[in-house]
């Protein structure tokens, strides 16, 4: 058996089965006491387990860690060891010990620097294509009192000790519960999760994954095309948008015909202002040349199909009816559309 001693707890913690050792006394697994995930989300039976106290340690927290936010080596350290009542603060996302515990990682070196366990490493969320990293959001939105969850859509205020998980190519944030819930934990899921979307997504320049949907819209709706994006985002249906937090003039209509060129399909949200913009216009016809599978989603009453530009590719199309808003019914609607149509 395996025993070590580290900077996170003062007794020698041995390596054991500890998931049978929880079975004898009644509990279904173990949790790290340190990053706090449990057995089952680790997949693992053992932990470096201390004998005289309830205090386990997963395989990952027990090893030294190398991060590009500090030039030393990080291990996990006991708190109030260090610190007076123990009483620490992340340095990169900003929360501290009254939500995230005693067990910081903390510089080997006695800088006072440390790191809460979601700042240590990146994040795979199957509901984005990206890998997510823990920030503080006083930095990503300076100007803004807050920021919001793209799934849950819960608002949170930058002196809240819940930190976002960010993607920084696409402004895409989820909440700590959000995040746990579509994490994708091992390696080898998420090499699961990458073949798939090489089924599902375009590639372009051999590498980088251009969204299965191109969502064209125009600004009257944003609020209910954003809560549209985030639905499907939670069914693993990877989205484009310009939320106008994107660069403007010719990079930005760079991106968009990169978008619709390599998205499988593209969902129109029609309003009448929608049909009359020249910008949405363009991205119709684009689409309706490069051959693209078009889904009009219907947003408000109007003649179908609308007069105008978009009447000959919109005339053969069979609409989607949100008039009413988004119901669970036509959102199902949607998705199965989507799926029929990227097979």
């Amino acid at each position: 058996m395996t025993s070590i001693r580290i900077k996170a707890h003062e007794h020698k913690l041995s390596y054991r089965n500890t998931l049978k050792l929880s079975a004898t006394k009644g509990h279904t697994g173990w949790t790290c006491d340190a990053c706090r995930r449990n057995s089952k989300e680790l997949q693992q039976t053992h932990s470096y387990n201390c004998s005289k106290c309830d205090f386990d340690l997963c395989k990952e927290c027990t090893q030294p860690l190398k991060t590009s936010k500090h030039p030393h080596t990080m291990v996990v350290t006991d708190a109030d060891d260090i610190y007076e009542n123990g009483d620490w603060g992340c340095d990169n996302c900003g929360t501290n010990s009254s939500s995230q515990g005693k067990l910081p990682w903390h510089c080997e070196d006695g800088c006072e620097f440390d790191l809460c366990f979601g700042c240590t490493k990146s994040h795979k969320s199957a509901a984005h294509r990206h890998l997510l990293l823990k920030t503080n959001p006083k930095n990503s939105y300076p100007s803004m009192p807050g920021w919001k969850c793209d799934i849950c859509s819960r608002d949170f205020r930058h002196e809240n000790q819940e930190k976002p998980y960010e993607c920084k190519k696409c402004n895409y944030d989820l909440c700590q519960n959000c995040m746990k819930d579509t994490e994708v934990q091992e390696k080898v899921e998420v090499q699961q999760v990458q073949t798939k979307m090489e089924k599902d997504l375009a590639i372009t320049d051999g590498a980088e994954q251009v969204p299965m949907v191109f969502i064209s819209y125009q600004w009257d709706i944003q609020d209910k095309v954003l809560k549209l994006k985030k639905k499907l985002e939670a069914k693993s249906i990877t989205c484009w948008m310009d939320t106008g937090k994107m660069m403007g003039g010719d990079d930005l209509k760079k991106e968009i015909d990169k978008g619709i060129r390599g998205c499988k399909i593209v969902v129109s949200c029609v309003t009448k202002a929608y049909s009359e913009s020249n910008a949405c216009q363009q991205e119709v016809s684009l689409a309706d040349v490069l051959k693209k599978p078009i889904l009009p989603v219907l947003f408000e009453s109007l003649t179908w199909p609308p007069e105008g530009p978009m009447a000959m590719p919109f005339a053969p199309l069979i609409y989607i009816n949100c008039e009413k808003g988004l119901t669970s019914a036509n959102l199902d609607t949607v998705i199965e559309t989507i799926k029929s149509k990227t097979k």
